[in-house]
């Protein structure tokens, strides 16, 4: 794997994390 990819692999995961813990604690806000 080229480090070109690895760099874009890991940008994807940390905006998925980003969006899954603000969607996660506007959820429990709401609760």
């Amino acid at each position: 794997m080229s480090e070109f990819m690895l760099q874009i692999f890991a940008l994807m995961l940390s905006v998925f994390l980003g969006v899954a813990t603000v969607y996660s604690i506007r959820l429990y806000l709401e609760i």
